[in-house]
């Protein structure tokens, strides 16, 4: 048996989803020779079928049979396990001795998640490859600065916090660089600080310095106790005119862990089955499978999202948010609006890793989800702290 082809024959595969498949191929490589690479890629398939346990003991096992401190990658693996499992502590310090910028960066995420935020920002900052233009330290007296956000959407509406401090720096220009879908939102909301919102440059070097969007936080020393209050994102609607609830199930299907932060509409089927209970739909895009669930169903009333600018509204006139961890989650919390986010077990940092409330947005509930990362013990607790609402109401 060639067990290179082998092994190419399991990475390939991998590639398609066939995780299972993979799996026998790389532990057939491994009983016919004990290299490194073939336990790594065991662990690799047993991670993405999340079976966490195991494949930490392949990581583990790949990085025994190498040279000590030269399988970084199945190092940062094995950390990402421990992650999975909340074995905090352990999962740090493999990541950090992995010492890559990727690893570096979860493991900043982790410090983040505890609340540990001057550690945490400063690990974070590794997930860009080249140092910020801009440290910090240097004047801004006078000079023009291109403040980039890189991020997800979600990720620009959570930085965007920090945006009305750079102004108070004696800058003569701030161009803010966002995705296109949020520039007519971050116009109508830091305009009046004197920024420029742009969604393309022609050059970043006819600025004096650049900086990342998501470093703010980290060269303010941001603490827990000068974190920038929301909200920070203006209502378009002083107060709900009617009792409904908002609803988001789904993000981004391209997200690295969309299939963990997403869930099926039809897992929320006893939740719009609630009584005197009205729903509205905040999803700008419905998949084909939640439309083939819907199809026939009165369960949600369809509002016309085309943009933030709608989404917003679609915020304001609802008397609470209950969605998954998209930007949605994000924009509501910015807003300061009532609202109950859905993680998933291993979640991500600014919705912390224990308990109900994240200093970032103080107007959200956090629901989590168990061991068992099974989505209906979650939306039971939603549908029982609901009845608990409308007794109050009464």
């Amino acid at each position: 048996m060639n067990l290179e082809e082998k092994n190419n024959e399991g990475l390939l595969l991998l590639q398609q989803g066939s995780n299972e498949e993979a799996l026998k191929i790389f532990e057939g490589c491994f009983a016919a020779e004990k290299a490194p690479v073939f336990a790594y890629n065991a662990g690799l398939a047993l991670y993405r079928m999340d079976r966490f346990e195991e494949a930490k003991n392949g990581f583990q096992r790949a990085i025994k049979l190498s040279d000590i401190g030269q399988y970084k990658e199945a190092e940062a693996m094995f950390g990402m396990c421990c992650l999975e499992l909340k074995d905090y502590a352990t999962a740090v310090c493999a990541l950090d001795g992995a010492n890559t910028p990727d690893a570096e960066s979860v493991s900043g995420q982790i410090d983040l998640g505890r609340l540990e935020l001057g550690l945490g920002f400063c690990s974070y900052e590794a997930r860009h490859k080249t140092p910020s233009t801009w440290d910090g330290t240097e004047s801004l007296v006078g000079k023009t600065i291109l403040v980039e956000g890189t991020e997800g959407l979600g990720d620009q509406i959570f930085f965007a916090r920090w945006i009305p401090w750079l102004k108070t720096l004696g800058a003569a220009y701030i161009d803010v660089l966002v995705s296109e879908p949020l520039v007519s939102l971050f116009e109508m909301n830091f305009a009046e600080c004197g920024v420029k919102v742009v969604s393309s440059v022609e050059a970043e070097a006819r600025y004096d310095f650049v900086i990342n969007l998501g470093s703010l936080g980290y060269l303010l020393n941001v603490e827990l106790g000068t974190i920038p209050a929301a909200p920070y994102i203006k209502r378009q609607w002083n107060k709900p005119c009617t009792t409904k609830i908002g609803l988001t199930w789904s993000g981004n299907p391209l997200h690295v862990n969309d299939k963990n932060r997403s869930i099926p509409l039809e897992k929320f089927a006893p939740l719009l089955g609630m009584k005197d209970v009205e729903f509205v739909s905040l999803q700008k895009d419905v998949r084909a499978s939640d439309m083939n669930w819907l199809r026939g169903k009165k369960a949600l009333q369809h509002l016309h999202i085309t943009n933030f600018i709608d989404t917003v509204w679609a915020i304001s006139n609802q008397t609470l948010i209950i969605t998954v961890d998209t930007a949605v989650a994000n924009l509501a919390g910015a807003m300061g609006h009532p609202t109950w986010v859905l993680v998933p077990y291993t979640c991500d940092w600014r919705w912390t890793f224990e308990g109900e409330k994240t200093p970032w947005y103080p107007s959200v509930r956090v629901f989590r989800q168990g061991e068992d990362r099974r989505w209906e013990p979650v939306v039971a607790q939603v549908i029982e702290e609901l009845k608990k609402l409308g007794e109050n109401d009464d």
